[in-house]
């Protein structure tokens, strides 16, 4: 999946339907998720950084998966440095 088609199936307009019950009543760990995730998220629907990747043989999927996955590690190891 390269950038280009990402775009087309994550980013459809849609009709405004009824608020979610988990959003409209959030807790402040999920206000804070939702304001820290397009912050989060920058640099996997980054144009430029989606065309560097490119270059590299990562497409779309591919370099959302390994990001995800490097910072999971660096959480897991966070986690077991400080709390053992």
């Amino acid at each position: 999946m390269d950038y280009a088609t990402a775009l087309q199936g994550f980013f459809q307009l849609v009709k405004a339907t009824t608020p979610i019950e988990a959003v409209v009543n959030a807790r402040s760990a999920r206000r804070l998720r939702d304001a820290a995730e397009p912050i989060a998220m920058h640099a996997v629907w980054c144009r430029l950084t989606n065309e560097r990747l490119a270059e590299l043989g990562l497409n779309f999927l591919t370099s959302y998966v390994w990001w995800y996955c490097t910072s999971f590690e660096k959480t897991i190891w966070l986690f077991k440095r400080y709390y053992r």
